[in-house]
């Protein structure tokens, strides 16, 4: 993969789909200053540090509303870096995002909000700030912020979760405990490497369901399909603490440390049969070719010690995830992984080799994991069939 930076603001006049074709095309002379969903006054009050205008939704166009939707894990809020909030803001104004999910919010929701002109609600671990308007707030399960947004006229329900992180119980194959509380072996309670990898799957997935998280989504699963019930459409997004049912198969058995097991990851599942489509993987169904890898990410600004936590091992995996309903009213169009072009492999750092496209934006970035960004189509009378890019399936959830 090119380690070409994305200008600022090209993700937000090109769209996720062109950034290739734009770097390809566009001189970077000939670039300066794209447009900005923002207007003028908003991004220059942003980067002074002051209250940006209300900025407006984006229009709908021949019935058609755009929300791309991000899912940002920020690291304690931003303060790991200076200026956590304005480097947030930016990544968020760079990748053109209309509702952003903030696990490990800290107060970030309301700064990045006030820098951007957005709405924003702060609740549970994971704030949302949204371009457009916040109609009702409240939590489900404790886990999850729930907002409802006006999506130029429909209803959108926009649920964010940072989940249990303990009860880690995909290191286990790697030879790592993941601090499963319990009785279990000796080590499963530390972070510590453990005297061989474990390997077996209903030992794995019984301290993984201990962890809650297969719970929780449950609990989500069942508001959703309230407010589905209601007519409105539902998107999840968020840092769920465990890989995908769908990238731990016979076809990765032997990849990034997984020791030959395949393993039903319970909590994606549960959304997936509670009729919630995994955006990513719905646009990249080959997890082999398309891991989307968010968690380690690398972050130059610090040590390789700081960004991982099974420093033998090969931890990458995909935790951090955009869900949508299905719904004929709902297209996902695209999406992409939002950060820095490496990650980090046995306490190294290693360019990522993979086919997914990842977007690096100019912002200083904040976090140790990886972002994911979905573009999503809002139809007032349904939306036609994406175009399938070769090799994966039309998606209209």
């Amino acid at each position: 993969m090119s380690s070409a930076r994305i200008r600022r603001g090209l993700l937000a006049a090109v769209g996720i789909g062109g950034v290739l074709a734009a770097l390809a095309t566009v001189p970077v002379a000939s670039a300066a200053e794209p447009a900005l969903s923002l207007d003028r006054a908003a991004a220059n009050a942003g980067k002074a540090g002051k209250a940006a205008p209300h900025a407006k939704p984006k229009p709908e166009v021949d019935g058609v509303s755009e929300l791309n939707v991000l899912a940002f894990n920020v690291w304690h809020g931003g303060t790991q870096i200076d200026n956590g909030a304005r480097e947030i803001a930016d990544v968020i104004r760079e990748a053109d995002a209309d509702v952003t999910f903030l696990p490990e919010q800290g107060d970030a929701p309301k700064r990045v909000a006030r820098l951007l002109g957005y709405h924003h609600l702060t609740a549970t671990d994971t704030g949302i700030v949204s371009r457009y308007p916040i109609l009702e707030t409240s939590t489900v399960d404790g886990w999850w912020s729930k907002a409802v947004l006006d999506v130029n006229g429909t209803e959108v329900v926009a649920y964010g979760g940072h989940l249990e992180y303990r009860w880690y119980a995909t290191y286990l194959p790697r030879g790592y405990g993941g601090e499963i509380h319990g009785d279990w072996p000796d080590g499963w309670d530390t972070w510590n490497k453990l005297d061989a990898p474990v390997t077996d799957v209903d030992a794995i997935l019984e301290a993984n369901r201990q962890s809650g998280r297969p719970a929780t989504a449950a609990a989500l699963v069942e508001d959703v399909a309230a407010e589905r019930a209601a007519g409105r459409i539902a998107v999840v997004g968020g840092d769920f603490n465990e890989p995908s049912v769908q990238d731990w198969t016979e076809a990765t058995a032997g990849l990034q440390d997984h020791n030959g097991v395949v393993i039903p990851w319970q909590t994606t599942q549960t959304l997936l049969d509670g009729g919630l489509v995994d955006a990513f993987r719905e646009v990249y169904p080959d997890p082999v070719a398309n891991p989307g890898i968010t968690w380690p990410s690398d972050n130059p600004l610090f040590p390789t010690s700081d960004l991982t936590w099974a420093p033998e091992a090969d931890e990458r995996d995909r935790i951090d995830y955009v869900f949508v309903t299905t719904d004929e009213r709902v297209s996902i169009d695209d999406a992409a992984v939002v950060g820095p072009q490496s990650t980090i492999v046995r306490n190294e750092r290693v360019d990522d080799d993979s086919a997914d496209v990842i977007l690096t934006p100019d912002a200083v970035w904040p976090s140790d994991h990886k972002a994911v960004l979905a573009s999503v189509s809002i139809c007032d009378d349904g939306c036609a069939p994406a175009t399938p890019r070769q090799g994966a399936p039309a998606r209209t959830p």
